[in-house]
């Protein structure tokens, strides 16, 4: 699984970033839900309702983020009781 870099958030963004963003968030709000495969186990993934908001506004998006349980689930550390 591929992970991307954080984002500086110590740097503003360029002008007019924030309206490529609304865009985005705008197209895909609208977007068809769609049923996904995993791309790592092959199983089907849900969506999972996710609510961005574009911070010092009052504007907001809910989108359907696909997430594969399985994979997920495996992703996750497990915690084992520390023995005394």
């Amino acid at each position: 699984m591929k992970t991307n870099p954080l984002p500086d958030f110590s740097v503003s963004p360029p002008n007019g970033s924030d309206l490529i963003i609304e865009g985005f968030l705008h197209r895909e709000s609208l977007a068809p839900r769609q049923q996904e495969l995993c791309p790592e186990c092959g199983s089907v993934m849900p969506n999972m309702e996710s609510t961005f908001y574009l911070v010092g506004t009052e504007k907001s998006w809910t989108l359907a983020l696909p997430v594969c349980l399985f994979c997920e689930r495996d992703a996750r550390p497990t915690i084992k009781p520390h023995l005394m």
